[in-house]
């Protein structure tokens, strides 16, 4: 109740030893959510980079079955061999 929190912004041009060690202990360090921000960014690309795969091949053999490609492969193969 008689206790009042301020966000840790320094608002004094010329700070003092107190303020600035005060604004140290209350200050949040931003590198785990950069890293943890970071980590959803490569998430999210390597999930629309493999989903551009499946939607290419899916185009391309008209299946994602994995046994229909191979079958369709290998006939694909044999054909450029003759």
């Amino acid at each position: 109740p008689g206790l009042l929190l301020h966000p840790p912004v320094l608002t004094d041009l010329s700070p003092t030893p107190e303020t600035l060690k005060e604004f140290v202990e209350r200050s949040v360090d931003p590198l785990p959510q950069a890293f943890v921000l970071t980590a959803i960014v490569i998430g999210l690309a390597v999930t629309l980079f493999l989903t551009t795969i499946v939607l290419h091949v899916s185009y391309h053999f008209k299946t994602v079955n994995v046994d229909k490609i191979g079958r369709a492969k290998r006939v694909y193969i044999h054909e450029e061999a003759v």
